[in-house]
């Protein structure tokens, strides 16, 4: 979860990385479209965590956010042969919402992040080349 909300953050609130990516700004894709294509067509679980008070204050205070949700769902399957496990996150950033799906790897790092909507001008999208390159990263590095 702290690998997501690190990108999320990252990739929505930075003005210096705009993208050279043009499609128009809406849907890209739906959250079925991303699932599949995380997971090689294989369904993953749908899973909920409910964080009880002490550990939704912990996460806040290593985030430094202020208003994370009790009630996390997230899927988790298989991807390139190893367990992970898919968030997904719409986010109010300075220029329109943005609708994220965060796969993370089982030994925490990030495999990927994908844009499935995009409410603003697609030159205010973030570079996803400077978003790849966080793949692999952990949230401590």
């Amino acid at each position: 979860m702290s690998v997501v909300a690190l990108v999320m953050f990252l990739a929505v609130s930075s003005s210096a990385h705009e993208s050279a990516h043009k499609s128009a700004p809406g849907v890209i894709m739906t959250q079925a479209q991303a699932l599949n294509s995380a997971f090689g067509g294989v369904p993953p679980e749908r899973k909920t965590l409910f964080l009880t008070a002490e550990q939704n204050a912990g996460l806040a205070s290593r985030l430094d956010e202020k208003d994370l949700p009790s009630v996390i769902t997230y899927y988790v399957g298989k991807s390139s042969g190893s367990a992970a496990f898919s968030f997904f996150e719409r986010r109010r950033t300075f220029v329109g919402d943005a609708v994220l799906m965060t796969l993370v790897r089982s030994d925490g790092r990030l495999a990927s992040v994908s844009f499935l909507a995009f409410e603003a001008a697609a030159d205010h999208m973030p570079d996803l080349d400077w978003l790849a390159r966080f793949e692999g990263k952990s949230f401590d590095e």
